[in-house]
């Protein structure tokens, strides 16, 4: 049986070497990547919506056309301001010219 002040001095002695050991064995800390690329939000437009008033609608919101993606109508704009990409979403999609807007979500290839 173990004596009480050798089984805490033990456990002690075990959580300072998990401590300080975690990062060599892969335990980092570090917060997980957003699943979206920073300072970038994909927004669809109504069709009848015009290319003036879709210029007038980014300068507005302080962001530019990084990108179109012809296929589906979708642009996909940066952000030059301090605005977080929810922050802009939430911005984009009070417009009723706007069909959605969402962050440009990372994917990952099939493997």
């Amino acid at each position: 049986m173990l004596n009480k002040g050798r089984g805490c001095t033990f456990f002690c002695v075990l959580m300072i070497a998990v401590t300080i050991a975690g990062p060599v064995w892969g335990m980092s800390r570090k917060p997980p990547e957003p699943a979206y690329v920073e300072g970038q939000v994909l927004i669809k437009f109504h069709e009848n919506v015009s290319e003036d008033r879709i210029s007038e609608i980014l300068d507005l919101e302080n962001c530019e056309i990084m990108d179109r993606i012809e296929m589906i109508g979708v642009f996909v704009v940066n952000i030059r301001d301090d605005e977080t990409v929810s922050e802009k979403v939430d911005s984009f999609s009070a417009y009723p010219e706007v069909n959605y807007a969402e962050p440009d979500y990372k994917a990952k290839a099939l493997r």
